[in-house]
């Protein structure tokens, strides 16, 4: 009964807010005013622009700033000013004993494929090269198919379609915060690795590239029906960068 009541409250509030906006006075979606397209070859492009970095090196000199950074530096190992020299040594998503027992590293030091989009944005941050040099070295690693500290989750391979959208997203971010400091053909080497990765699934491997002309899971929950539209998406964007 309260179940009722609430979704119909939900509705109710809907229609009254429908009718005091009246019909729309532009298309929807449309441009945020004031937005500029990146331009071909533009980064960073994904959590930031090029012209928010002067704000963000004085928001980092704050105590708040100072903070996160530190905190970064820590998690990085070495103060953010070595590579790690620890790596898991799983080679699969759950490598056992059990059957959904994944290898879970809880000890600091060792490299994540997180560590190229930290190194990126202390490139950012302070535009020595060296940390953009550690992100190439990181990718690297990722590219040879060493996984996170948490098994599950690699550059190559992750495990499922859950965990790879998590995976190639913080990579991408590396990617996108590292991009001006890598010359041309580590870049492009970088984006076709994009293209090129798996999903680590017992019964189907599918390239990323390949779910481009893909047909849209169905009768298999919201879950299954969105993974494959986001690959694409994201498959469609490296294509463009390739091309830039």
């Amino acid at each position: 009964m309260r179940i009722r009541l609430f979704l119909a409250s939900l509705v109710a509030i809907g229609i009254f807010f429908n009718l005091q906006m009246g019909p729309a006075a532009e298309p929807w979606p449309s441009d945020v005013e004031g937005f500029v397209k990146p331009q071909p070859g533009e980064h960073p492009r994904l959590l930031f622009r090029k012209a928010d970095v002067p704000a963000l090196k004085k928001k980092a000199e704050t105590p708040e700033g100072k903070a996160i950074l530190q905190r970064l530096r820590f998690l990085l190992g070495n103060n953010g000013e070595s590579f790690p020299r620890n790596f898991s040594p799983a080679t699969k998503g759950y490598p056992g004993p059990g059957k959904y027992q994944n290898l879970v590293i809880r000890e600091t030091g060792y490299f994540t494929i997180s560590h190229a989009a930290g190194y990126g944005l202390l490139y950012q941050l302070t535009g020595e090269q060296k940390y953009a040099d550690l992100g190439r070295q990181s990718f690297k690693k990722m590219m040879e198919g060493i996984r996170d500290i948490d098994s599950r989750y690699s550059f190559i391979g992750p495990n499922g379609e859950l965990r790879s959208g998590s995976s190639w997203a913080v990579a991408a971010l590396g990617y996108d915060l590292c991009y001006d400091g890598w010359d041309e053909d580590f870049r492009k080497e970088v984006a076709q690795a994009f293209l090129t990765v798996q999903i680590e699934q017992q019964k189907d491997k599918k390239e990323l590239k390949s779910l481009k002309k893909a047909k849209e899971a169905k009768d298999k929950g919201l879950f299954s029906s969105l993974c494959p539209r986001l690959v694409q998406d994201a498959a469609e964007i490296l294509e463009e960068m390739l091309n830039e």
